[in-house]
């Protein structure tokens, strides 16, 4: 990739309003504390700012208390939209124009619109982490440990582990280099993939008593309304990884993991290679993703039904397999 742009861009500006996209995950957290502190590290001004709650479960993390969702008052030169596929995935209204005239989008999705000044967009990368990485280090930038932690953070969670996206290897090299930078991945791996507080489990258990399967066993649901999240004072990381262990069925060829209030229903799709859950997700409306992992927001009460829409449009796609 051709950096020429971005490095303009952070050269010529000082002020930088860093934001991602609606319930944030490891690549979100990640590379938006990656480049907040590359850009601190220049003497910029940087904020960061989005529209959740930081989550717990990154409290370890050296600059968690970075993350704010208090909206800023002050206009900044660039507003940064990491691993964000277009502004309305932030979940703010207008973010694009509030805030900045000038945008920066840096990000792996399939269906990134291109909306920035600066588009800094390959699809072919497991993380936008990984995109962080190829900059920093394409451009000979010298990191301390906590931007390496960050960044092996976001690979790992988008890649599962590194259980898909990793088929050439490429990215255990990275880990390496990153580890050899000082991140510590038995510390990411625990936080990410083993560690669960009692509340964590206690809802996870009242998910799994939701369990359903449709059309012959290729489409398992598991359900839960949002407010069990802060019946058990959980936050949402407390379902993390969720979306992907209902795929793990055997002749499951979907997943989805609803979550519903009086308002909208989430919806986190899971494909075992056969449906392009993005291509469904996008046409229900506010959704988008990757091809075997993508989320969509149904503006509607009636979660059920919302469900049964979806369900219908994903048996058509399978008739066809």
């Amino acid at each position: 990739m051709i950096w020429t742009e971005l490095n303009e861009i952070i050269e010529k500006n000082h002020s930088f309003l860093i934001s991602s996209h609606e319930n944030q995950d490891g690549d979100s957290v990640g590379s938006q504390l990656a480049f907040y502190k590359y850009l601190k590290s220049l003497g910029k001004n940087a904020r960061i700012y989005n529209k959740d709650k930081s989550l717990q479960k990154f409290i370890f993390f050296k600059d968690y208390d970075a993350i704010s969702n208090i909206e800023p008052e002050q206009k900044f030169d660039v507003l940064v939209l990491l691993d964000c596929s277009n502004p309305q995935r932030c979940g703010i209204e207008n973010i694009e124009t509030r805030f900045a005239d000038k945008t920066v989008n840096i990000d792996h999705h399939g269906d990134n619109s291109m909306f920035a000044t600066v588009n800094c967009v390959d699809v072919n990368a497991a993380a936008t982490c990984k995109i962080l990485y190829d900059f920093l280090t394409e451009n000979r930038i010298s990191y301390d440990c906590d931007i390496a932690n960050y960044l092996l953070c976001g690979i790992i969670t988008d890649t599962g582990g590194f259980h898909f996206n990793n088929a050439d290897g490429e990215l255990y090299l990275i880990a390496h280099n990153l580890v050899k930078r000082g991140a510590d991945n038995t510390l990411l791996f625990k936080k990410m993939f083993a560690s669960n507080t009692i509340a964590a489990l206690s809802i996870r258990a009242k998910i799994w008593e939701t369990l359903k399967f449709y059309a012959d066993g290729k489409i398992s649901v598991i359900s839960m309304p949002k407010s069990l999240i802060t019946d058990f004072g959980a936050d949402s990381s407390a379902t993390d990884g969720m979306s992907n262990a209902v795929l793990g069925g055997e002749g499951v060829e979907v997943g989805i993991f609803a979550r519903y209030d009086e308002n909208e229903t989430q919806f986190s799709l899971r494909s075992a290679g056969k449906i392009d859950v993005c291509e469904i997700a996008a046409s229900c409306g506010k959704g988008g993703g990757h091809k075997f992992a993508a989320g969509c927001t149904v503006k509607s009460g009636d979660w059920k039904c919302a469900l049964e829409n979806l369900i219908t449009k994903i048996e058509q796609k399978l008739i066809k397999v």
